[in-house]
C-alpha cells in the first residue's frame, strides 16, 4: 500500500503543455497526462475548471492512494466548490476496462497492476439494481414492505416516512413525533434513504447523472500500444489505506466520512441512517446496502468493508464516541438553527451516557443528579461546566454565546462547542 499527497496539478499541467522554445512536453509522464485527460472529463464545466484553478493558483492538488491489485484512488481536493466546505474533497477510482484484452505485466512497460471493481449501472430502475435489493433476505411480512416501498408502489402498516407521518406544520405533532425519531429509526427493521433526491418531488428510481458514469480513456505505453483504462467518480471517499477493509465506528477517518448526495447534508437526516439497524441508500453513485457489521455497494465486489467496532484496537470511552458523534453531526447543515440540538437528540438518547444522565435538547444541558451542565462554546474540546441554580433562558444565554448570536442557521464543526456533550466522568 502506498499513499501520495499534495502533487501539484502544476507539474501535471507541463507534461502536457508545450515549452514555447521545443515545442516538447516540459515534462515527459504518460501517467500524468492520463490524469490531466480525466481532470477534463470531470472537473471542466461552465462554473469551474482545474485548469483555471491551478494556472490563478489556487489551493487545489492531488493525491493517490494505491494497493496492489485494487483500483487506483485519486485524491482531488479542490477541483469542486462546496460553499459549507472550505478544501472539498472528491474521490475517482481508475481501473482497466473489464471488456478489453488483458493489460500486459508491468515488466513490459505498461502500468502497475490495477484491479478492477464492479458494474455500475447507468439507471437505477434496472434489473441489475433490483436484483441487488433484493438479494437482501428480510422477514416474510417485511417482504412487500421493503421491496414495493423501494419501488414507491405500495404503502402498509409496516411502512413508515416522515415527511408522511409527521403533520406538516403542526407543532404539537411535531413535538410529539421528534421525540419518538430515536425509538422509530433504532427500531426500524430497515431504514430507505434517497440521498440523491433534492426534495420529495425529485425521484431516485431513474437515469444517473452523467457525473456518475464511467468514462473511458487511453494510457499509451512505452512500446505505443493503447490501454484502455475507465475512472469513476466514488459514491463515498475512500478510508485510510492503513485501514484496508476495516472501517469501524467512532475512529477520525469515521466521523469526517463523506457521503455524497443531497440527503447527506441536512442535519435532520443524521440520526436517521446513524440510529438504523440497517440502511439501503439510493446514493447518486451507487445502491448501498449497510448494516452494524459490513458495507456493500452494487458496484462493489468481495471483500466488503468491516464496519464493526473495535476491529482496529479498543473501542474509545464513551465521552470520547459523543464527541465523534458531534463531529461527524456538525457537518451537516440546519435550515432552522432553533433545530441543532433537537436534531440529534435521537442519538443523544441512545448513548450509555443517556442511561446516567438526562438529555435537555431545548437548552443543550445535561441533568445529573443535583447539577445541570451547559457546554462553553469558547472551549472547542467539548469540555462542560457545572452551572448551578439558573433559569432555562439564563442557560439558553451561556449556551448561545454572543460569538454565535445572529449567525446563520447552519451546522459546521464551529458550533461543535454549542452542542450538548458529556462530563469526562460520565
Amino acid at each position: 500500500m502506498l499513499t501520495l499527497e499534495n502533487i501539484s496539478t502544476r507539474d501535471l499541467l507541463d507534461a502536457r503543455e508545450p515549452d514555447p522554445t521545443t515545442g516538447l512536453p516540459r515534462r515527459q509522464c504518460r501517467y500524468c497526462r492520463l490524469l490531466c485527460d480525466i481532470f477534463d472529463a470531470f472537473f471542466i464545466d461552465e462554473y469551474m475548471s482545474w485548469i483555471t484553478e491551478t494556472m490563478n493558483k489556487m489551493p487545489i492538488s492531488v493525491g493517490l492512494m494505491i494497493c496492489e491489485g485494487k483500483p487506483l484512488v485519486v485524491n482531488c481536493w479542490g477541483f469542486t466548490y462546496d460553499r459549507h466546505t472550505l478544501f472539498p474533497r472528491v474521490d475517482l477510482e481508475l481501473y482497466p476496462d473489464p471488456t478489453a484484452a488483458l493489460v500486459p505485466s508491468p515488466t513490459s512497460g505498461s502500468i502497475p497492476t490495477m484491479g478492477c471493481t464492479g458494474h455500475r449501472a447507468e439507471t437505477v430502475a434496472s434489473d441489475a439494481c433490483f436484483e441487488f435489493i433484493r438479494g437482501w433476505r428480510y422477514p416474510t411480512f417485511l417482504q412487500p414492505s421493503v421491496t414495493e416501498s423501494v419501488l414507491l408502489a405500495s404503502w402498509d402498516s409496516n411502512t413508515w416516512i416522515d415527511s408522511l407521518c409527521i403533520i406538516q406544520d403542526n407543532k404539537t405533532d411535531w413535538e410529539v413525533e421528534a421525540s419518538r425519531m430515536g425509538m422509530v429509526y433504532s427500531h426500524a427493521f430497515v431504514v430507505i434513504c434517497g440521498a440523491s433526491s433534492l426534495n420529495p418531488q425529485t425521484p431516485f428510481l431513474g437515469p444517473r447523472e452523467p457525473e456518475w458514469l464511467p468514462k473511458r480513456f487511453n494510457l499509451q505505453t512505452e512500446d505505443g500500444q493503447s490501454l484502455p483504462i475507465i475512472a469513476r467518480q466514488r459514491h463515498l471517499l475512500a478510508a485510510p489505506l492503513k485501514q484496508g477493509l476495516l472501517e469501524p465506528p467512532y475512529t477520525g477517518a469515521w466521523a469526517t466520512l463523506k457521503r455524497v448526495g443531497p440527503l447527506y447534508s441536512r442535519g435532520w437526516c443524521f440520526q436517521e441512517t446513524f440510529l438504523a439497524q440497517r440502511t439501503l441508500h439510493f446514493a447518486p453513485g451507487a445502491i448501498i446496502f449497510e448494516c452494524k457489521t459490513h458495507r456493500r455497494s452494487e458496484d462493489q465486489l468481495p471483500p466488503y468493508p468491516l464496519l464493526l467496532p473495535g476491529t482496529l484496537g479498543q473501542e474509545p470511552p464513551d465521552a470520547e464516541k459523543w464527541r465523534m458523534t458531534v463531529k461527524a453531526y456538525t457537518q451537516r447543515q440546519l435550515t432552522f438553527a432553533s433545530d441543532k440540538l433537537p436534531a440529534i437528540a435521537g442519538a443523544a438518547t441512545k448513548t450509555p451516557q443517556a442511561q446516567r444522565t438526562k438529555y435537555l435538547a431545548d437548552v443543550g444541558v445535561i441533568k445529573s443528579q443535583d447539577r445541570s451542565y451547559a457546554i462553553s462554546p469558547l472551549m472547542g474540546a467539548m469540555r462542560v461546566s457545572p452551572i448551578d441554580k439558573r433559569s432555562t433562558s439564563e442557560l439558553c444565554r451561556t449556551v448561545d454565546s454572543e460569538k454565535y448570536a445572529g449567525e446563520p442557521a447552519r451546522s459546521t464543526y464551529d458550533f461543535r462547542a454549542i452542542m450538548l456533550g458529556y462530563t469526562a466522568d460520565e
